[in-house]
């Protein structure tokens, strides 16, 4: 397996990372980086090879939980935090528990919130070699045949369930997220 060698960047504020970011194009992908739990195994397994790495730990207060006015996650905050914050629990039980039950406690250490909702399918066919390379059709088709792990439906398409615990929950109790980047500067949109 040959190492691919890229550039890393710490990034010090939101704006700077989406600047960064909005740089990607399909010869030199550009992605973010926060617990990269899921980061490391797309490069290893070979399905993303990023020309940059935009380090998103380095941008201040994206990792403050606050109760104040309902509940504000940074997507920095990591899945423990979530299951272990005291006012988290007692307000939203069920969003402390998905988060507790998300992974091992290894991962629950190192994943953020903000990752563990982006993260990529686990479908067999998406993680396996030819679905991205020569076989891609092949194994697209056969997807669509044997997706009793993707979706609960009749479907013709390769379709997958979400991998976030915590996102139903979110989903549940009618989050937003606030995303950045973009021709528009920053918006709201609902999880679901």
């Amino acid at each position: 397996m040959a190492m691919n060698s890229f550039e890393w960047v710490d990034a010090t504020t939101v704006e700077q990372a989406a600047g960064l970011l909005a740089e990607s194009t399909e010869q030199r992908p550009v992605i973010a980086k926060a617990g990269g739990i899921d980061l490391l195994d797309l490069m290893k397994e070979g399905i993303l090879a990023p020309m940059r790495l935009v380090n998103l730990k380095t941008i201040r207060g994206l990792d403050e939980v606050d109760t104040e006015n309902g509940l504000s996650l940074g997507a920095l905050v990591t899945l423990d935090r979530i299951d272990n914050d005291p006012q988290v629990r007692a307000r939203y039980l069920a969003l402390s528990d998905a988060a507790g039950h998300a992974a091992t406690p290894q991962v629950r250490n190192a994943a953020t919130i903000g990752g563990n909702l982006l993260q990529r399918p686990r479908c067999w066919y998406f993680r396996h070699d030819h679905f991205h390379g020569e076989g891609a059709d092949e194994m697209g088709s056969r997807g669509a045949d044997e997706n009793q792990h993707h979706a609960i439906f009749d479907n013709d398409k390769n379709a997958m369930v979400h991998a976030s615990t915590p996102a139903t929950a979110l989903v549940a109790y009618d989050a937003s997220a606030e995303l950045a980047g973009g021709a528009n500067g920053s918006r709201v949109v609902k999880l679901s």
